[in-house]
């Protein structure tokens, strides 16, 4: 999806940070790529209940609603 592009970037800083003996920032951005996953599936899975409806308080709108006729 459109959030995924951060993990790759998490992933390269991650090398960074091994290839440069930084221990203590690879694992910190470990951590960090766990949130970020855990976030972005939250974002994702809200989204498609928002888009299919399951959402409470969610409303169908007619694809005309609100537009005018007049050329």
């Amino acid at each position: 999806m459109g959030h995924e592009w951060i993990i790759d970037v998490l992933a390269d800083l991650k090398r960074f940070a091994n290839t440069h003996d930084l221990p203590m920032l690879e694992a910190q951005l470990e951590n960090t790529t766990i949130i970020a996953s855990a976030e972005i599936e939250r974002l994702v899975e809200e989204t498609c209940h928002l888009t299919q409806g399951d959402s409470p308080g969610t409303r169908q709108f007619s694809p005309n609603a609100g537009a005018s006729r007049r050329a």
